[in-house]
């Protein structure tokens, strides 16, 4: 089955972006085109600064990049005005971060509850949500401890909950290992998982323009690759 346009949920074109200026300028990402499809898992790898996290943030819209387009969804992340792309961010991004930004003064179920409370959804239904999806990760009977009370583990759960609780179609995993959880919500037409890896990789596609950048397909939607 030959794939469509339609199957497109992330479309990077000729993507650049600088760092620094004059003599201390980086050019971290050179004319990168990548794209990816509804229902695979990709993952970035390469060594610290080759520009995994910084494809990751023109990808979520937590970054603009200076030339070429960024489309995800059909929509122009690279000329979406910044209101638009907050919003758009909002109901469509979830991150689980390397460090998981947990907010220390909350409690796991207020922590997860923040990408709700960001759509405007009320305290309540936002803590029923943020309690079923702690329930999903095995932290249900915790919801009222705070990120200090708890391991590492449950900490990476608590950052997965809150990635998912919002239902996103697209979810970036920022960690050295990456094992998406939670399979059963992977099966959503768009779901698009990403994450991005230190190790070198053995056999992976090497990005023609960024050398050190590798990506890696463990999985395809039906099979195909």
């Amino acid at each position: 089955m030959s794939e469509t346009p339609s199957n497109i949920v992330v479309d990077v074109r000729a993507v650049e972006k600088h760092f620094g200026e004059g003599n201390n300028r980086i050019h971290v990402l050179k004319k990168v085109n990548l794209q990816a499809y509804a229902g695979e898992i990709m993952m970035l790898v390469g060594p610290s600064g080759c520009g995994k996290t910084t494809l990751l943030s023109a990808i979520a819209g937590t970054l603009r990049v200076e030339a070429g387009e960024v489309n995800v969804f059909g929509k122009p992340l690279h000329s979406m005005p910044s209101g638009a792309l907050t919003r758009f961010r909002a109901s469509n991004i979830g991150f689980i971060f390397q460090q998981f930004n947990l907010i220390p003064t909350l409690n796991i179920a207020e922590n997860v509850s923040v990408p709700l409370m960001i759509q405007g959804s009320s305290n309540r239904k936002a803590l029923d949500k943020a309690r079923a999806a702690l329930e999903s990760v095995g932290l249900g009977t915790r919801w009222r401890e705070h990120p200090n009370k708890l391991s590492g583990g449950q900490q990476q759960r608590v950052a997965i909950a809150r990635a998912l609780v919002h239902e996103p179609p697209t979810r970036h995993l920022r960690r050295t290992h990456c094992r998406p959880r939670c399979p059963e919500r992977r099966n959503r037409a768009r779901t698009f998982p990403q994450c991005r890896t230190h190790p070198q990789p053995r056999r992976d596609h090497r990005h023609p323009r960024q050398p050190h950048l590798f990506l890696r397909r463990p999985h395809r939607p039906n099979g195909r690759w």
